[in-house]
């Protein structure tokens, strides 16, 4: 049984490793899902070894394991990795920034400005919000790079995966260039160390409530200690008193 468990999770190892190298077949998703639900249904079978539903429930962990291994697997398959790039860019696109269109740099700082009114940043909000896009999309373009070399002989396939990849970088350019605007921007500086100050006030403020709460975890733990110890005096003293009653009596 353990030797079928250490076999499952090694297979779903693989399936990472190989996230890393290249693409996954079909052969190979079919195989790591077939691990994972015997896996699955063997271990319940033996956990469950006195257990009326036994066989049922054996049954259903391997059609559940095999079900989550295979969902797991198919994300690094050419398709899989597709769907998550698109998935990706379709993200970058619902963006208030990258999906509108501005006439000038002035028509962007101004409709910034009036978006993230309430923060004495809005300039840093956008950077931040920019800089995971930038990342999502570099990560796309890589994902479909990947599925592309591993179905080269699929034309239909690598034709897509090419669409998808030239929407995904024009897309990266616009936003590369909306960030060069906002770090350029004169009001960013300020923006920035204001918000660089917030953020060691708040990290201030998270150690220094860690803090208290330790010592007030302290307190309470000195108060217990306290009161077992006076219950426990009580009851010697009780006992001795008892004691002593008895020896008068008799």
């Amino acid at each position: 049984m353990k030797s079928m468990l250490k076999k499952t999770f090694f297979v779903l190892l693989i399936s990472i490793s190989l996230n890393a190298i290249k693409p996954i077949s079909d052969t190979a998703v079919t195989g790591g899902s077939i691990g994972c639900g015997v896996g699955s249904g063997v271990g319940t079978w033996a956990i469950l070894s006195k257990c009326e539903l036994r066989g049922l429930l054996s049954t259903a962990a391997a059609l559940g394991g095999g079900f989550v291994g295979y969902k797991f697997l198919l994300q690094f398959t050419p398709q899989g990795r597709l769907k998550r790039a698109i998935k990706r860019i379709n993200k970058a696109e619902t963006n208030i920034i990258v999906g509108k269109e501005f006439a000038s740099k002035d028509e962007m700082f101004s409709f910034i400005k009036r978006w993230y009114v309430a923060s004495d940043w809005p300039l840093v909000n956008v950077k931040v919000a920019l800089d995971q896009i930038r990342s999502d999309l570099i990560k796309a373009i890589s994902l479909l790079r990947a599925a592309a070399s591993e179905k080269r002989i699929d034309f239909d396939f690598c034709e897509v995966c090419e669409a998808v990849s030239f929407k995904a970088k024009v897309l990266l350019d616009h936003v590369l260039g909306v960030l060069e605007d906002i770090t350029s921007h004169q009001d960013y500086s300020a923006q920035y160390d204001r918000y660089q100050r917030y953020l060691i006030a708040q990290q201030q403020r998270e150690q220094l409530s860690n803090f208290h709460h330790s010592d007030q975890w302290q307190r309470e733990r000195h108060h217990r200690q306290q009161m077992n110890e006076r219950q426990h005096n009580q009851l010697d003293k009780e006992r001795r008193h008892n004691e002593l009653m008895s020896r008068l009596d008799k």
